[in-house]
């Protein structure tokens, strides 16, 4: 949130991260998402015991961290998980959940894993691979290239400015999970970072590279396995072409529709995507509750000047006086109505922004 969304500081609004534009009507924009700074730093101390291989910063933020192993030494990736699992304090500020890093990854010159929360021991790896092989021969693991590593595509493309920043702006979301204690009733929270896996990344940005050339003619069928994530992939797809525009800067879908066959599922969608956009969704609307009302206010303080003038005027016409048109405002009424409407639609903004964060996307649909 901090990235995507800024802080604010004595009321001034610092921005720690510029995202790319989905236009290129403001030029203002591209120019400051050009500007973000990043920056690689080689063996770093993240405290006395703990020496880091690589870690990748932006704007001075750490994000990205590495474990680097090299095959020809006798080690892989594997022990690079070893290291993350036994070596590293997840209460370490490089490493603490949600204050750290982003992702972390265990790599050597063949394999790719990574995890996005540091746990010791029970820290979970998921495989950040391309894949080997082509249709039903695709197995895990990279393809083996003559000129090239394997992971040649971490920094070909993962690590790429537009690519980190995509992951970040578009794809890096917080899962909440619920789960109610059968003894004590209690609901225990639990909250992941969920981080894209290659293949994930992989069909999301070719769907989206296609929809935008040949626009909503063609039909798509994207296969997924069983636990390769699926629900998020949907949600990301969705996500994305709400706001995807052509060529010339248009938008392309009006509306998204998400239908599926199992209750199981809808539910994981509606977490899902209320996890990736849902707190902007309630200050958008807070926003516009609160636009509206000051024009509401301007419109309401000048029908009243107008009714009461008319109203004067008739009175005046009735005794047979002349009535001269004045548009004089009482400050203390005037202010008066101002803050009470004010008041009255910041409370409203504020306890309807509070409601939209709780509602399930489904009902929104419904309402």
């Amino acid at each position: 949130d901090v990235l995507k969304h800024g802080i604010e500081i004595s009321n001034q609004k610092l921005e720690l991260m510029y995202t790319k534009p989905a236009t290129t009507f403001n030029p203002d924009l591209t120019r400051k998402y050009g500007q973000n700074i990043f920056s690689v730093m080689e063996e770093v101390w993240a405290s006395d015991k703990e020496r880091i291989d690589v870690v990748i910063f932006l704007n001075g933020l750490a994000i990205i961290a590495f474990e680097l192993k090299c095959n020809a030494d006798g080690q892989s990736y594997q022990d690079a998980i070893y290291q993350f699992r036994t070596d590293r304090n997840p209460k370490t500020r490089l490493f603490m959940f949600k204050a750290g890093t982003l992702v972390n990854f265990a790599m050597d010159l063949e394999e790719v894993y990574m995890t996005t929360k540091l746990d010791g021991d029970a820290t979970f790896f998921l495989p950040f691979n391309m894949g080997n092989g082509k249709g039903v021969n695709a197995g895990a693991g990279n393809p083996i290239f003559e000129d090239k590593y394997s992971v040649s595509y971490m920094w070909e493309d993962i690590l790429t400015k537009d690519t980190v920043l995509d992951l970040i702006s578009k794809f890096i979301f917080v899962e909440v999970k619920e789960k109610v204690d059968e003894q004590t009733g209690k609901v225990k929270r639990s909250e992941n970072l969920i981080f894209p896996r290659y293949h994930q990344l992989d069909v999301i940005r070719k769907t989206l590279a296609d929809v935008r050339e040949n626009g909503t003619s063609q039909n798509y069928l994207i296969q997924h396995s069983a636990g390769s994530g699926k629900t998020n992939s949907i949600a990301w797809l969705a996500h994305r072409l709400t706001s995807l525009h052509d060529a010339n800067n248009k938008i392309i879908f009006n509306n998204v529709i998400i239908v599926t066959d199992r209750v199981v599922v809808d539910r994981q969608l509606q977490k899902a995507i209320m996890g990736m956009e849902h707190k902007t969704i309630g200050r958008l609307f807070f926003a516009e509750t609160f636009v509206m009302g000051i024009i509401s206010i301007a419109i309401g303080v000048f029908c009243g000047v107008f009714c009461s003038q008319f109203i004067t005027a008739m009175l005046l016409h009735s005794y047979g006086k002349e009535f001269q048109l004045s548009w004089t405002l009482f400050p203390d009424t005037v202010l008066l109505t101002i803050g009470f409407f004010v008041l009255s639609f910041l409370v409203v903004g504020l306890f309807n922004t509070h409601t939209i964060r709780k509602t399930k996307i489904i009902d929104m649909f419904a309402a």
